[in-house]
């Protein structure tokens, strides 16, 4: 009786299925979008001493524009080159449908601008000319607003959509708290050292417009811009290099109803004006004298009867590094510039306050 029960014992051993020693398991084919393409590696079991071969095949040839059936065949093979198993792993791809995601608006401190101007910083992982496996590519180009001495970054994006044509356009907006030496935007002052900001900055040459952007950092300081032009469009005797500000054009740059009262207080002697600038500024029709006239002509803009000088005069007088002067005109015998420094002497703004 025992011989037999270990007979039947043997015989289950030998009939019993056995696993194959060297396995090779796919994973479970999928669906999926062409953003979330990924290809799963397989399970090889006791493959120590073969080797892994995959081959995949398309049949719309890996466009990502359109639905895709991709076959990916992994096989283990021996050191003598034969196969010894193999599977397979099917990844349907949706085609693809462009959602683009651009950066928040953001707000930084301390920063040079062109730590961060046209460079990829604050992009959320976008890079200019980046694209991803779906075929869109980023790009990326930034203006530049000075508000002294903050200032704004309006990063104009767009997003191309390889498969469509179609581009998408968003604008990031980056606030620039405290920017250290924000030179351009604090090149015109006032009588009372006050920032004058200019909304608009012309260059032209022998009077006609050019583009400065060769030459244009925002960062840099004015009269480093200038110097690069004046190099780089080789001017010579006869031209002349010109910074247009048409605010500069306005009479009411910086007046208001304090004006008026501290010109009176002047004029019946309550409050001498001392400083020079001020004393020229009261001067308001030009006449070398201070009296009621420049009151009375001060009042009349203020109250709106003029919207402009009566006279042919410019509404503003120049002192450009110290020197008195009716345009920023220059000729090539100003350069190099080392510095610019430009106080408006605006006719009737002679308030502190």
């Amino acid at each position: 009786m025992r011989n037999c029960t270990l007979l039947i014992c043997i015989l289950l051993v030998c009939l019993a299925p056995r696993s194959n020693a060297q396995e090779l398991r796919c994973p479970q084919d999928v669906t999926i979008g062409c953003e979330n393409f990924d290809v799963e590696q397989p399970t090889i079991i006791d493959g120590t001493d073969l080797e892994l071969i995959e081959q995949r095949e398309f049949d719309n040839g890996g466009n990502a524009c359109e639905e895709d059936l991709v076959t990916i065949t992994y096989s283990l093979i021996n050191a003598g080159g034969e196969t010894v198993t193999t599977c397979q792993y099917r990844i349907t791809v949706q085609p693809f449908i462009a959602t683009p995601k651009f950066p928040r608006d953001t707000v930084v401190s301390g920063f040079h601008v062109d730590e961060i101007f046209n460079q990829p910083l604050f992009t959320d992982g976008l890079l200019p000319e980046s694209s991803n496996e779906c075929q869109v590519t980023y790009t990326f180009e930034d203006e530049f607003v000075s508000l002294f001495p903050n200032g704004f970054i309006f990063r104009n994006w767009a997003a191309t959509n390889a498969c469509t044509g179609q581009i998408t356009i968003a604008r990031q907006n980056i606030r620039l708290n405290d920017i250290p030496n924000n030179a351009l935007s604090s090149m015109v002052r006032d009588c009372q050292d006050q920032q004058i900001f200019p909304e608009e900055i012309n260059f032209q040459l022998n009077g006609d417009i050019i583009d400065p952007r060769s030459c244009f950092t925002p960062f840099d300081s004015l009269h480093n811009i200038l110097n690069c032009l004046a190099d780089s469009l080789s001017i010579d005797d006869s031209d002349i290099l010109s910074i247009d500000i048409p605010q500069l054009n306005s009479p009411l740059i910086g007046i208001n109803i304090l004006d008026v009262i501290d010109l009176q207080r002047h004029i019946l002697g309550l409050s001498r004006f001392q400083d020079d600038c001020q004393l020229e500024a009261a001067d308001v029709n030009l006449d070398g004298r201070i009296n009621g006239i420049d009151l009375l002509e001060l009042t009349r803009l203020i109250l709106g009867i003029y919207t402009e000088w009566p006279d042919t005069q410019p509404a503003s007088r120049l002192i450009v590094n110290g020197e008195s002067r009716n345009n920023l005109d220059f000729t090539i015998s100003d350069f190099p510039l080392s510095r610019l420094d430009v106080v408006i002497i605006n006719r009737g703004n002679v308030s502190a306050r």
